[in-house]
């Protein structure tokens, strides 16, 4: 075609592209776009914008129709055209990853950062997408040189032990380190398996970087997938595994184990399993951190001192919180903690006793556990008295008669077989309403459930079972409804039943047991309502939404005024809402409940309009909330004349800091931690700068800076988009290789604002890595360029 009819069609086609454009007429808009760039490339800084529009709202309209290989083939067609163009790149990663394609979404993520690092969509799309394809504790464990150094020994002695012809099956490989144990051992051959797609495309790098591509074979399976032939040729003489949490079982280590003896080892007296057995050990502990997790404590009002900060003798508003004891709802028998990271510390109550003993070398022994034949008792003997908030357990593994790794949180020195790995937290039981005095004994029962150890509390003396009793409101008459003492004390515990007390009615979510437990926020709610109560017109407030974790704040306004509150919950805590307001004597039918997943097409369709509105927009991982922040414009819609949100502004304040605790659950920091092997490169593209739910009180950070503020935001007015240079004073000369952010949250401007850097905060604290660190010196000022989109903080240093 000669130039002149090429560009006559490049024309018409432009023209039409852009008819269909302004029409909403996507798919014929985007085919006529490709004509014209095709023809005429030259277009393309002039047509990028509308080109890469056109393209994402025909892009939703097939993946809408499920036309998933048309959607493909028109991306496909994009990037001929704008290869490095980080939309398209996002956009494409975006419906991969919709799909369930994660490692081609997260490709695609990695392309778009590339083409450009400030595009903050990608930035967001990939650092999540490598948190889900590369759990973080791989960087942990992988970093601790003390558990890398035993396994190694270990499987060393055992390929040795067997000598020539030994084949190795590791079972949840991830990065294929066992393997190279086995391999360096001189093992004939290695068959590793891991179920995640993610970690065998990293296992294949490590293991052809390494050199032993020749005798191991990487299998992209479950090992009760395994089928011999097919799979592998025959039975193996050596199963390596570290499919261990803090609750020792709850990786499903006893499953693979089981059909490993069954299928797919050797059945000989020579034939071993690296860990060979385990030992758990428990102890009750008391911990207020622990107990304010699970548990609403006595809730507090509001002191003389913020009311007069208020502005006046406020009113009382009369709703009694503790009319009713809250629980935590729980859905897995325990929870983990770094006890050495707890803020406030923990104390023993009794000496720590053995638990249970586990053989992995005895398939009998571990189908007993598994299918809840076999449990054990224990009793503790009370050595100071307090309140039990949990017991807790760890783990001895022993990976063979020689070598022993444990996950204690005590501070023992390393015997010559016992070793302290520091990549395990402890696992958590919490308790409820078990109060010990010196000389009193606790009894448990140990067992498996569901492939997890749970702990039930089987006996303690009836002083402890009448207190508990008399705390949760259940009178004698109660206890006798049906229900003995001797049946009372041998309950068994799940997310109803707390540990020999029944609180059907009062579990809500964690989340709202830590709220209601943060004293700041409770205080400043109480005065915001009394404030409220006092100088508004009554008239004038008729109707609230409240979208906090619990409605605390219009359960308030409810006792004291005639008006209607619409609750937003994200799980069941309707019951027990309703209860409460029973018991402070408010009528139910002024209270309505509305599901979080209801919440956006309820404001786009409903014409109520509240007066006061209050959001909670920061999740308890320090993580400000996307979904609240970008409904604000719909909010604002939906206030009365006059309305309000709450709160009314949040300040982000950062502090630069320095820790090696970050750089170790960060990347895998170098060949010495993995004993020589060639691992970091290629786990280390996983790594993310972003990290939440941390204390920083207890993290172990050297300050660099004073606190300073980075931006606000005003809920009253669009804050979607901010982008701004801060400069941030250094107050001590060193590294930094961490920014830590927190808020300071304004509820209303008569009131304190509130941090969540306080030491009792439900929020947490996070923070945003530099790579490499920061040079900093005493009195000299660090510039970053911070900026914020829909919720998500990025901050990048300007210089060094």
């Amino acid at each position: 075609m000669k130039p002149e009819a090429c560009l006559e069609v490049a024309n018409k086609s432009r023209r039409q592209a852009e008819f269909y454009f302004e029409k909403g007429n996507a798919g014929r808009a985007f085919a006529h776009f490709l004509v014209a760039l095709k023809l005429c490339p030259s277009w393309k800084t002039e047509v990028n914008q509308q080109f890469v529009t056109t393209l994402c709202a025909w892009g939703e309209t097939l993946d809408q129709q499920q036309r998933y290989k048309d959607l493909f083939s028109c991306y496909e067609q994009a990037l001929e055209i704008f290869p490095d163009n980080e939309e398209v790149l996002n956009n494409l990663g975006s419906h991969l990853y919709r799909w369930g394609h994660t490692l081609e979404a997260c490709n695609y993520f990695h392309k778009a950062v590339a083409s450009n690092n400030r595009f903050l969509p990608a930035v967001r799309n990939l650092q999540g997408c490598c948190n889900l394809l590369v759990e973080r504790w791989h960087y942990r464990m992988l970093n601790d040189s003390v558990r890398n150094d035993a396994y190694r020994a270990a499987i060393t002695r055992r390929v040795v032990q067997q000598g020539t012809g030994t084949s190795v099956l590791d079972i949840g490989t991830g990065t294929g380190l066992l393997s190279l144990f086995a391999s360096e051992a001189r093992a004939e051959h290695v068959f590793a398996c891991d179920c995640s797609p993610a970690m065998i495309k990293i296992a294949s790098q490590v293991v052809e970087a390494n050199a032993a591509g020749k005798n191991v074979t990487l299998l992209n399976k479950m090992s009760t997938d395994i089928v011999i032939p097919t799979d592998i040729p025959a039975r193996v003489s050596l199963v390596v595994t570290e499919t261990v949490d803090a609750g020792l079982l709850g990786e499903g280590i006893l499953e693979s184990l089981i059909h490993a003896w069954e299928h797919l080892l050797i059945p000989s007296a020579d034939v071993r399993v690296v860990p060979q057995s385990a030992t758990v050990w428990m102890a009750p502990i008391q911990c207020l951190h622990i107990a304010k997790k699970y548990r609403v404590l006595e809730m507090f009002s509001a002191t003389d001192e913020m009311q007069m900060e208020a502005g006046n003798n406020l009113q009382q508003t009369g709703f009694d919180f503790n009319k009713l004891q809250m629980v935590a709802k729980r859905d897995e028998p325990y929870d983990t903690e770094d006890l050495n990271m707890v803020p406030g510390g923990y104390r023993f109550l009794a000496k720590p006793r053995k638990a249970l003993d586990i053989r992995f070398d005895n398939c009998k022994d571990m189908s007993n556990w598994l299918t809840g034949l076999k449990q054990t008792e224990v009793s503790f003997e009370c050595i100071e008295p307090g309140h039990v908030d949990a017991i807790v357990a760890w783990f001895d593994l022993h990976l063979d008669d020689i070598t022993t790794l444990s996950s204690t949180p005590q501070a023992e020195d390393d015997s010559d077989n016992l070793h302290k790995a520091s990549c395990w937290d402890q696992a958590v039981f919490p308790l409820q309403h078990v109060q010990l005095k010196q000389g009193d004994r606790l009894s448990i029962s140990v067992s498996c459930h569901g492939g997890k150890i749970s702990v039930n509390v089987s006996d303690y003396d009836m002083d402890t079972l009448e207190l508990a009793l008399q705390s949760s409101s259940i009178s004698k008459h109660e206890e006798c409804d049906g229900v003995n003492s001797k049946e009372m004390k041998m309950m068994t515990t799940d997310s109803e039943i707390m540990y020999g007390i029944t609180f059907e009615d009062s579990a809500i979510p964690q989340e709202a047991v830590r709220f209601l437990n943060d004293e700041c926020w409770m205080k400043v709610l109480d005065t915001t309502a009394k404030y409220f109560c006092q100088k508004a017109n009554h008239n004038q407030i008729c109707s609230v939404l409240d979208m906090c974790p619990f409605p605390v704040l219009g359960l308030h306004l409810l006792k004291k005024q005639q008006l209607n509150v619409k609750c937003v919950y994200t799980c069941p805590a309707v019951d027990v809402i309703k209860r409460l307001s029973q018991l402070n004597c408010i009528t139910a039918d002024r209270i309505e409940y509305l599901d979080e997943k209801y919440l956006l097409e309820y404001l786009q369709q409903s014409k109520s309009r509240f007066d006061i509105i209050i959001v909670h927009p920061v999740d308890q991982t320090g993580e400000l909330k996307e979904n609240v922040l970008n409904i604000l414009p719909l909010l604002r819609s939906s206030l009365a004349d006059g309305g309000i949100i709450l709160p009314q502004q949040i300040s982000i304040y950062g502090q630069l800091i320095d820790s090696d605790w970050l750089k170790e659950v960060s990347h895998v920091l170098d060949d010495s931690r993995t004993c020589g092997f060639n691992i970091a490169p290629f786990i280390n593209v996983y790594q993310v700068p972003r990290h939440l739910d941390l204390n920083l009180s207890t993290l172990g950070v050297s300050l660099v800076s004073s606190a300073s503020e980075l931006f606000q935001l005003n809920l009253d007015r669009d804050c979607s988009n901010i982008t701004q240079i801060v400069t941030v004073p250094a107050t001590h000369s060193g590294k930094a290789n961490a920014l830590a952010y927190w808020y300071d949250i304004l509820i209303h401007e008569a009131m304190p604002s509130i941090s969540t850097r306080h030491h009792s905060s439900h929020v947490n604290q996070a923070v945003i890595l530099f790579e490499p660190s920061l040079s900093v010196s005493e009195l000299h000022c660090v510039q970053l360029r911070v900026t914020f989109h829909q919720g998500f903080i990025y901050v990048e240093p300007l210089h060094n």
